[in-house]
């Protein structure tokens, strides 16, 4: 009785933390006016948020790995979800989003704004699959198709 009652409490406090997820950063009104609102449509009400994570901060580095795991785990578990990032790749800031749709299908969208120029370039990819990786940019699409953006959202 005695270890079934302690195998019970490590179930149950197992599968608690298995789903706590902290991203630091809330999504803010990201790239362009109604760009946010497009993810949360493309995701769905059902998905999980693994967080928008800010890689030029410190809490946002610190917040980064959990938001992996989350979308890690989400996909595993066939679970909607969307994940985001932005970034100072060299001359631009880079927001890059991951999202599983409820109809089972991955979108990559990276939105680029330059820093001397007002016209950000977009890339929307919908896949069949992704992988995923254990360095820094932790996915790759598989079986991608390049989306136009007038389409997507």
């Amino acid at each position: 009785m005695k270890y079934l009652l302690l195998s019970i409490i490590f179930i149950v406090v197992c599968s608690c933390a298995q789903n706590t997820y902290i991203a630091v950063e809330s999504w803010p009104q990201i790239s362009y006016a109604g760009f946010k609102e497009s993810i949360d449509k493309l995701a769905g009400e059902e998905a999980i948020d693994c967080g928008f994570h800010d890689l030029m901060s410190k809490e946002g580095k610190a917040s980064y790995k959990s938001g992996v795991r989350c979308a890690k785990d989400a996909s595993k578990h066939g679970h909607s979800f969307k994940f985001g990032t932005v970034r100072l790749p060299i001359d631009s800031i880079a927001h890059e989003v991951l999202v599983l749709s409820p109809k089972s299908e991955y979108w990559l969208i990276v939105n680029d704004r330059m820093f001397d120029d007002d016209s950000p370039q977009q890339w929307t990819q919908k896949c069949k699959e992704v992988k995923f990786k254990n360095y820094v940019l932790f996915y790759q699409g598989v079986e991608c198709t390049e989306v136009n953006n007038g389409e997507w959202f």
